[in-house]
């Protein structure tokens, strides 16, 4: 219960954006302002503490140690979190265009992007149920189908058109 999630940071962080001009409109200044503040926060947080050199972490386990890692020998490279710093805006370009850099070496496969790189070859269980699949299998570095969609909605909205339509 002590873990983070990079990619549900973003997703939060892309979640208090949206809101924030809805409750403009319905007149919730303080709220708006509030959502605005947070996702200033977490903005911070994770271009602080989850960018990776070259890409963004996973998150961090229960035990404090990053996944989706470089310093990883299984679990490198995670797929969301690198299209979520796009989708939602919270990595600057250049760090935007690292993270998808990374996926195109790593990741991407002539039938799908993989969810991660390299596969879990046994359980971990402070990683979760996405180890205990056999390497290459769903969750554990297989293509996953909606998270390839994020990749090809992440490659358009950098303008890199013809991979998105590769993906």
């Amino acid at each position: 219960g002590k873990g983070e999630s990079v990619w549900l940071a973003m997703f939060l962080y892309g979640i208090l954006q949206r809101w924030r001009p809805i409750l403009l409109e319905l007149g919730e200044t303080a709220r708006a302002e509030s959502f605005a503040s947070a996702a200033a926060q977490l903005q911070q947080a994770v271009n602080e503490h989850g960018w990776d050199g070259e890409w963004f972490l996973a998150g961090t386990r229960d035990d404090g140690l990053p996944f989706g890692s470089r310093v990883c020998q299984e679990g490198r490279l995670f797929l969301n979190p690198q299209t979520w710093s796009v989708i939602t805006g919270i990595a600057a370009d250049e760090r935007a265009a690292q993270a998808l850099d990374a996926v195109a070496r790593n990741l991407l496969k002539p039938y799908g992007a993989l969810l991660l790189t390299p596969a879990y070859s046994s359980p971990d269980p402070y990683i979760g149920y996405i180890t205990r699949y056999a390497p290459g299998l769903r969750e554990n570095g297989g293509v996953y189908m909606h998270a390839s969609t994020w990749a090809v909605q992440a490659y358009a909205m950098m303008g890199e058109h013809e991979r998105a339509y590769e993906i």
